[in-house]
């Protein structure tokens, strides 16, 4: 299943320690991450590239949550829409930032 979803994402800096993930679905921030978040550190981890922060924000129709405080994206299929939509553009961008380094 394909979804039709609209994504913001944002990566800033580089980042010896840990990456701080910030992410919101339908503008509700949802601080313990969930599927959106994992299909994200899948794409950094490949790009070899640990940002200090990252931002996403997905806007989809009935997304599904780990429990009722909504804290938690638990909807499956959109680490295959992240991935889709955003790993062309990461790896991108670390080409051209390796490039222009040398």
């Amino acid at each position: 299943m394909h979804l039709i979803v609209q994504l913001q994402v944002a990566a800033i800096g580089e980042s010896d320690k840990t990456t701080e993930y910030l992410s919101w679905v339908n503008g509700s921030s949802t601080v313990n991450g969930g599927t959106h978040i994992t299909g994200l550190k899948s794409i950094f981890r490949s790009a070899n590239w640990n940002p200090d922060v990252v931002l996403i924000h997905v806007i989809m129709h009935d997304p599904k949550f780990a429990g009722p405080s909504k804290d938690s994206l638990s909807s499956k299929e959109v680490i295959d829409t992240i991935e889709e939509l955003v790993h062309k553009p990461v790896f991108e961008f670390r080409k051209m930032h390796n490039n222009n380094q040398n």
